[in-house]
Parts: structure tokens; C-alpha cells; sequence
């Protein structure tokens, strides 16, 4: 009996390990490293894999590496102020390849400038915002995984408190340290799950966690507490200012400068740019003030495929926050970073279609032909939309109101606005070593890990 045990375990433990090295021998590594023109290094350079639907980006220095089962893979690179980079590449090995970055030629499109002098941005926004509701309402369903690193120190503090602070190992060198991962689930058209999965920490975030902005839509007329400049509220609280335009990939992307009209807590300032046609967010770089705390908000987004190959939506891929205070006379900084990973899409079908938005306020003539010729035919609102053709923006509002009046009608509970679950897996803070290292985007600076081992923490977490 004994011996039978014996050969049983010998087999088990056999097979597990055949598993295990035959599965590391189908991962292969992608590496390099990006750079510009004249060779500087791009830091936090946005990465997207298209077969994944993985976003990761690379390291202070430029660099990246990427673990991947063998395939092939249509791997994107995008930087702020770049044009992007499209690689095709094939893994059957381990395989290094460095990118170069070209600065984005921003043009003046020949645009018509309309009576009273308005700035062509007005109209770019008016569709962007018409459609804004549109894109909140484009997905029936999300799931994902979003990794999020903080790292933040003290800069300076008053002097009657270094003693005590110095006591706590607490100096203006010591980093101090988060990461963590969790899985979200989205169901539309209030339901939304977090469960952390992950944590490693040594210490506090100093109520700057950017969650609200990771979590949270810039379609809504709301983030983090503040006007969105897609809000339909917005032209109340932005000026708006067209730069120029650039040819992304297949795509013609708009820069908007935005400026609030009167500087406070509940304004954004900076860039937008913004998916001509799709009347999409293709990236932003904005700035608010909150609290008196300083953020400043970078995120890329990409166009993520339905799993059903019914199209496909611009979302987040990779986000970074920085962030910069003073409480009774304590002064920090943090930089975060966010990256999602394992998109998975569906679309919903009422909303599966192509549109034209026609702005009825410059287009005029356009917006009078099409509404009689409209209703010659008698068409309701959603046969149109269903028809994938022109539409001007007031209709585009009414047909959304009218869409998610009927969606509320098939509800439950309609008096549930939202419903959101935030949850922490009982191993989160048991996660190990090699765990970590597999699911980072990037690998732990020598500052952060020196951060960690002051605290005793790397390594067993």
C-alpha cells in the first residue's frame, strides 16, 4: 500500500512539474525599449496588445517588458505628442525590439469659420457632448483587471515635528509604497463590482488616491466631483479652443484646449483630444485643483473590440496621476499609475451602428433637410438611429433620453440609480513575490524597492 502511495505521488508531483516547464516554454518575453528622433528615452509610453486586450506601459528609462504566450500578436505604442506605432509581431522565441517615436505634426484643417467668429472647437465639442450619453449606454457589459502603483513621500514638514516623524523611520527620502490589483465587472446600466484581489503597501495614500478618475467616466457629467468638460453643463464652465488635428492610425483626432472660465475646485484645464466622426475621447491631459490638492490626469484610450465582432468602443488603457499638497504645513507628492489588462467587451446591440451627428446650429441646412425629409416618412427616432445614417444633436438627446427612459421601465428596482460593490479577497495582502512579479507592468524602481525593504516588507509580499 505503501509503495502504491509512493508511486502515486512520484507520478503527481512528475506531471505538475512537466505542466509547469512546459508552460513556461509557451511564454516567451517581449522587450526593447522606446525612444525618440534623437534618441531620448519615452517614459510611461502607453503599450496596448490587440489579441488581449492588455494595456501596459514602460518603465522611467523607456524600457518594457511583456510576458506572452506564443502567437501573433498587433502590438500598439502611444505617447502624448507622438505619432503612434503599430508593430505585428510574432513569439515563438524571445524577441527584442526597440521603438522609435516621431513628434505628432499637428495641422490647421482647412475648417470654415461660421458667423460671429466662433472657434471651430464649439462644434467639436457640441457633438462630442451630444454623444457623450450615448457612449455610457454603448456597453452592455465589461470585465477587466486594473493594476494601480502610488508612490508619494513627504517634501518637506515643520520643523517641531522631525523629531517624532524621524522616531517613525519617517524622513523626506523614505518612499512610501502601494500597488494594487483588482478585477472589475460592469454591467449596464448601474451595475458596477471591484474586488481587490492584491494589495502591497507601507503606507498611507494621504487621501490622494486617483480612484475616483480610474473608476469613474468623463462621458458622465461628473468625475471626482467636478464638471466634465463633456458635461452638457460644460459650456457654462470651459472656453474651448481648436489647435489643430492628426492622423492616428485610420483615425482623425482633434486638439481641443480647454480653460476654465472662472479657475476653482470643480473645473479641469489642459488637452482633449477628441475621435473626429466618433465624437470619442482618444486621450486627455488635464490639471484640477481639489481640496487645495493639485492633480494632474493623463489618460490613453484605445479602441477595444467586441468579443462578438460587432465593433467596437474607446476605453482607458493606461492612466497617470500626479498629485501635489501641502496639509498645516506638510508638503507631498505622489505619481500613480494605472494600467487595465484582459478587456472583455459587449456591445449593446440597440447602439451596435454608425452615425453621422449633424450640429444643427452651424449646419443649418443640413438639419432642415434631413428633419423633412424625415418625416415624409414618418420615422421614429430609433428607426433612424437604427438606420445608421445622419442625425442632428437634439435628436441624438431625445433619442437617448427616450432610451434610457424605456431601459428604466424594464428595471426591477428603477429607483436604484447605481448600485456599486467593492470587495477584498480574504488572500489580497497574502499574494507572493512571483505574484507580483508576473502581474507588474513595469518592474519596482531601485527607490521603490528600497522604500519596501525600509518598511520589511519586499519580499514577503
Amino acid at each position: 500500500m505503501g509503495n502504491r502511495l509512493t508511486f502515486v505521488f512520484w507520478t503527481l508531483f512528475f506531471v505538475l512539474t512537466i505542466l509547469r516547464v512546459s508552460g513556461q516554454e509557451n511564454v516567451f518575453l517581449l522587450s526593447g525599449r522606446i525612444i525618440t528622433t534623437e534618441g531620448t528615452p519615452l517614459p510611461f509610453t502607453t503599450i496596448f496588445i490587440k489579441q488581449n486586450g492588455t494595456g501596459t506601459v514602460s518603465d522611467p528609462d523607456g524600457y518594457f517588458e511583456i510576458k506572452l504566450p506564443m502567437g501573433e500578436y498587433e502590438v500598439t505604442f502611444q505617447f502624448m505628442g507622438y505619432e503612434t506605432v503599430i508593430r505585428t509581431i510574432r513569439l515563438n522565441e524571445p524577441v527584442k525590439v526597440d521603438i522609435v517615436m516621431r513628434e505628432q505634426a499637428i495641422v490647421l484643417q482647412n475648417v470654415t469659420v461660421y458667423a460671429g467668429n466662433e472657434d471651430p472647437a464649439y462644434t467639436i465639442m457640441r457633438k462630442a457632448i451630444a454623444k457623450a450619453k450615448f457612449h455610457t449606454q454603448q456597453i452592455d457589459a465589461y470585465t477587466a483587471k486594473v493594476y494601480i502603483k502610488g508612490r508619494g513621500q513627504l517634501t518637506d514638514y515643520p520643523w517641531m515635528a522631525k523629531k517624532a516623524l524621524e522616531k517613525e523611520g519617517i524622513t523626506k527620502d523614505r518612499l512610501f509604497i502601494s500597488e494594487s490589483v483588482s478585477e472589475i465587472n460592469y454591467t449596464r446600466p448601474n451595475k458596477f463590482e471591484e474586488k481587490v484581489v492584491a494589495i502591497y503597501s507601507n503606507g498611507e495614500d494621504n487621501n490622494t488616491s486617483p480612484n475616483e478618475y480610474v473608476f469613474g467616466s468623463f462621458y458622465e457629467p461628473e468625475i471626482a466631483e467636478t464638471i466634465s468638460p463633456l458635461s452638457p453643463k460644460a459650456f457654462g464652465y470651459y472656453r474651448f479652443e481648436y489647435v489643430g488635428s492628426f492622423r492616428d492610425r485610420e483615425y482623425e483626432i482633434s486638439k481641443i484646449k480647454v480653460t476654465p472660465r472662472s479657475r476653482g475646485d470643480s473645473v479641469f484645464e489642459g488637452t482633449l483630444f477628441i475621435v473626429e466622426d466618433w465624437w470619442s475621447i482618444h486621450s486627455l491631459d488635464f490639471s484640477t485643483i481639489k481640496y487645495g490638492i493639485d492633480f494632474k490626469i493623463k489618460q490613453f484610450y484605445h479602441p477595444i473590440e467586441d468579443d462578438k465582432n460587432r465593433g467596437l468602443a474607446w476605453l482607458p488603457v493606461s492612466q497617470q496621476f500626479g498629485v501635489d499638497g501641502s496639509v498645516f504645513g506638510f508638503e507631498f507628492e505622489y505619481q500613480y499609475l494605472a494600467t487595465v489588462r484582459d478587456y472583455k467587451i459587449e456591445l449593446n446591440p440597440d447602439l451596435v451602428l454608425e452615425m453621422t451627428v449633424i450640429d444643427e446650429k452651424i449646419q443649418k441646412e443640413e438639419a432642415v433637410k434631413i428633419k423633412e425629409e424625415h418625416s415624409e416618412k414618418g420615422q421614429q427616432l430609433q428607426e433612424r438611429l437604427s438606420s445608421g445614417k445622419e442625425i442632428t444633436r437634439k435628436e441624438l438627446n431625445q433619442l437617448m433620453k427616450e432610451y434610457e427612459k424605456n431601459e428604466l421601465k424594464t428595471e426591477e428596482d428603477p429607483a436604484i440609480i447605481s448600485s456599486a460593490t467593492f470587495s477584498v479577497d480574504s488572500l489580497a495582502r497574502k499574494k507572493d513575490s512571483l505574484y507580483w512579479d508576473n502581474i507588474r507592468p513595469l518592474p519596482l524602481t531601485k527607490n521603490e524597492i528600497k522604500g519596501y525593504k525600509k518598511s520589511g516588507q519586499y519580499g514577503c509580499g
